[in-house]
């Protein structure tokens, strides 16, 4: 977390391959346990899409998979790529077109 979607990852984490991680995986995942229970007992949510975060294994340009744009609209409009590791790309639905305005 902390890098938007698509964009290139700051920390050059190698992908699976071995190929140096350009992007991150975008698939939600569940919180751990442990990561669930920190957030209980600091006071912030934890249920619905709070208790669960994106997978952000480093992926290169072979390995990931394209599933949808993210277009961001408002004072700084871009587009987001929304990408899956090979793990998350299997059997997965792609995701819906989302659209962010403030």
């Amino acid at each position: 977390m902390g890098e938007a979607p698509g964009e290139p990852v700051s920390a050059k984490k190698p992908c699976a391959c071995g190929q140096p991680g350009e992007y991150l995986c975008d698939a939600l995942v569940p919180l751990s346990r442990e990561e669930r229970l920190r957030r209980a007992v600091a006071g912030l949510k934890v249920g619905g899409l709070a208790g669960q975060a994106t997978c952000d294994a480093p992926l290169c340009e072979a390995c990931r998979t394209k599933v949808s744009n993210t277009f961001v609209c408002g004072k700084n409009p871009r587009m987001d790529s929304m990408d899956y590791c090979p793990t998350h790309a299997r059997g997965l639905p792609p995701p819906k077109l989302t659209v962010v305005s403030p």
